[in-house]
């Protein structure tokens, strides 16, 4: 039997991208925890332009998600506070959760109950 994905309601729109703001939220809450609370020292935290930072900070970001480039650019950043880090890495981890369903551990072991 064949599905079709239908086409989502504006109410599951706006309820997905409260939850993808809701994540990022964290990312700005561990920078602020680690001390970065000025809009430059946070762009000289994450490695960003300042007009990124803000639009993430402010909750303005048009998608609600981080792009693999802006991603990229934070964790490669050597200035990067080690709790910001530890926030994309769970930000990342469920961003991945929400698209295939599973954690990498559990895709890994799917069809194996043997494996614990």
């Amino acid at each position: 039997m064949i599905e079709y994905l239908r086409e989502p309601s504006p109410s599951e729109i706006v309820r997905d991208l409260n939850t993808r703001k809701k994540k990022l939220q964290h990312v700005v809450d561990a920078l602020v925890a680690s001390g970065y609370i000025s809009l430059d020292q946070q762009a000289k935290a994450l490695g960003l332009h300042r007009a990124t930072v803000w639009t993430i900070t402010k909750q303005k970001h048009k998608l609600g998600r981080l792009s693999t480039k802006t991603l990229a650019r934070i964790i490669s950043n050597p200035d990067t506070p080690p709790l910001v880090l530890t926030a994309i890495y769970e930000y990342v981890v469920q961003q991945r959760v929400d698209c295939v369903g599973l954690l990498p551990t559990q895709r890994e072991n799917k069809g194996r109950p043997d494996v614990v």
